[in-house]
Order: structure tokens, then sequence, then C-alpha cells
């Protein structure tokens, strides 16, 4: 049932250092319940952040662009109350996910109560998946070997990308593929190229990040590979070149990443095979060469995951696409959309079948509604 929006404008504040998905799932509902939210940053002068309040801000936008309802902003010497009052609204919205926040947000409600009694307060209490979430459990996350795939599920992709930015956190994979390819070259100027390639303000989906959930993709069906380790070069490289619209991307990145492997000394044959891999991720014909096929459902896998990450998926592409308009953009998704469904099946090989086809059909068929629109 949808929520009926009863107040004309609500204050959701935090420190935001980082954002995590909690912090999301609060905007959601609170969004649908208000119709104007403010989602404000609270400065503390007295606390080092982790991140930078001008990075904290542009977080939040890339996270949230796609509640038209919500306005990100920042105050600081100001009581919480006080800032609500300051934009004009009338209730502060609160999470609590455990007894140790309700009793210290019910004391905060009564100071409210006396510094703002225009001001309501509304709590609340995110479901079990992300109740005990909090910024400090993932930045303690960071560090450990494998910390990248641990913190994957807990922050949204906007947050997640910058982590792997500042981090260094997909380097050591990559310098361990260079030793196994014997390549010459060094993989940490190779890790600053990619890195500078993915990490453009226009890039919402095809990041870093996206190169990550494939590398975590190809772990789980490594078994099922020929040549693993050219699949994992291919998926390094498959989306360095990516501009909205353009039909040579992976023709580019396929020859991107032919010259930095031939500096690197790889055998003629080796690139080749990768650079074929990389095409294949194009999707434009069907395809009968087993890692081809593989490679295709791994950059597909998003398809068949978690609604919430498929939903997230699909809003970051259309906000690469945002300079193309609303009704152009529905027709295309439309298009490819049924393409996809129209197909005996989703994936080629048969493990992504088992594990990935049914989730991404219930997927893409559930998506049709909001481009038909």
């Amino acid at each position: 049932m949808k929520q009926e929006n009863t107040s004309k404008r609500a204050v959701y504040a935090g420190s935001f250092d980082p954002l995590t998905r909690g912090h999301v799932w609060m905007i959601e509902q609170a969004a649908g319940i208000f119709h104007e939210l403010v989602v404000a940053i609270g400065i503390n002068p007295d606390k080092k952040a982790a991140f930078s309040l001008e990075e904290r801000l542009e977080m939040l936008r890339r996270s949230t662009r796609r509640f038209a309802n919500v306005q990100i902003a920042s105050y600081a010497n100001m009581f919480l109350v006080r800032y609500a009052a300051s934009v004009r609204a009338d209730c502060i919205v609160r999470g609590i996910r455990n007894s140790g926040d309700y009793e210290f947000e019910r004391s905060m409600r009564q100071t409210n109560d006396d510094l703002g009694p225009g001001v309501l307060t509304v709590f609340l209490m995110p479901p079990r998946g992300i109740s005990e979430l909090s910024s400090s459990m993932v930045k303690g996350l960071i560090g450990p070997e494998g910390w990248e795939d641990a913190i994957a599920p807990y922050v949204p992709g906007a947050v997640y990308d910058r982590l792997l930015e500042r981090n260094q956190g997909l380097l050591p994979r990559l310098e361990s593929l260079w030793r196994r390819l014997e390549l010459r070259s060094d993989p940490r100027e190779v890790y600053q190229l990619l890195l500078r390639l993915h990490n453009v303000a226009e890039r919402y989906y095809h990041t870093l990040g996206h190169v990550a959930g494939c590398l975590r993709a190809l772990d789980a069906a490594r078994p099922h590979a020929g040549d693993a380790d050219a699949i994992e070069a291919a998926l390094w490289f498959h989306d360095a070149i990516y501009v909205p619209g353009r039909h040579d991307n992976e023709a580019q990145s396929a020859d991107l990443a032919g010259h930095v492997l031939a500096e690197g000394g790889l055998d003629g044959a080796r690139i080749e095979r990768i650079r074929g891999l990389i095409l294949a991720t194009g999707h434009i014909q069907a395809l009968t060469a087993p890692d081809e096929q593989l490679i295709a459902d791994i950059d597909l896998s998003v398809f068949g995951k978690e609604p919430w990450e498929y939903l997230e998926y699909e809003q970051a592409v259309r906000d690469e696409y945002s300079a193309m308009p609303e009704q152009a953009f529905s027709r295309g998704r439309l298009h490819f959309l049924k393409g996809i469904l129209a197909r005996e099946s989703i994936y080629y090989t048969p493990d992504f079948q088992e594990h990935y086809e049914a989730q991404a059909r219930r997927n893409l068929e559930g998506s049709l509604p909001r481009w038909a629109d």
C-alpha cells in the first residue's frame, strides 16, 4: 500500500561518514511519507571525519538522485531541532536500531520538545537485515584481505566506488593477476589508469565497483572457466572506455587492453583471446565459445541479484543516460528488456541458469511497467 504524504517537510540528519544502505533505507521511507525531505549533514568540528564534507555531500547526491523530493544540505553550530525550524520543517526523522538507540533518542526527543516545541520527532525502525548497520561498522571492515568483498553489501554504489578509490581496494588483486600472467609492466600504473577511466562523474554503474562485482561473480564461476586469467584480464578492461549511447565502447576497450597487455609482454595469441572476451560483453550476437559465454553471463549477473540491487543498477544506468529525454530512454529500455526476456534463456551457462535465471526474469518482468508508463 502506498504511503500518503502527511506533512510538508521533514529533516533527516547525520554525519553520513560514510553513507550506508541503512541510511538510504531511512531516506527512501521518509521520502515516501513527506512532501519534502531535507537530508542534512551535521558538522561536528570536534570530530574528525573520514570523508570531507564535500565528499559526503557528493555521495549523498549520487545515492539519492532517484528521490525527486529530497534535498541535500549541511549545517553547523546549531541544534538539530533549530536547524529543522530554520528550514521550515515540521518533523525530524530519526532511526532506532536497538534498545540503546531508543533510550538515547527518547531523551533527545524530550530535549528537542523543549528547544523547538513546534517540531515533531518521527521514529523509524529499519528491517532486520540492516538493523545493526552503522558507519562505524563499515569503516571497521576496511583493511583485512578481501575487505572490498565484505563491505559491498553495506554501502550504496557511490560510496563503494569512493572507498575502492581511496583505499586501493582492488590493487592487490590486479598485482596477483599480473604475476600469474608474468607481465613485466607495473600493475600499479595500470591500476591508476583504470581508476582514472572509471572514476568520472558521468559514470554511475560502469565504475570500478561494477568491475569488483564481476570479479566476485568470476570467483564463484571459476571452476567452469577454461582460461580464468584471460577472463579476469578482460573483466578489468571491458568497460574501461565507456560513453553512454556509443556502439564502439567494447571495441575501444579491447584495443586499450591489447595495447596495455602488449606493453607488458603478453603473447599475441592470448591478447587476441582477451580482446575477443571483451567484445563478447557487447552482447551483440549469439556466442558459442564457452569462455565468451561465461564472461557474457558474468557481465549480466546483476539481472539475477536481489531486487534492491537490481533496482540500484537500473537507476544507475538511467543516471548515466540523464542527458536523454525520459520518453526516449524509456522506449529504448523497454525494447532492451523485452529482447532479453524473449530469449529462451537469459544466461548461456548451466551454472548461471541455475543460480540467476529465475530471479533475473522476476527482476526484468517487474521492471517492464516502470518503462511502459
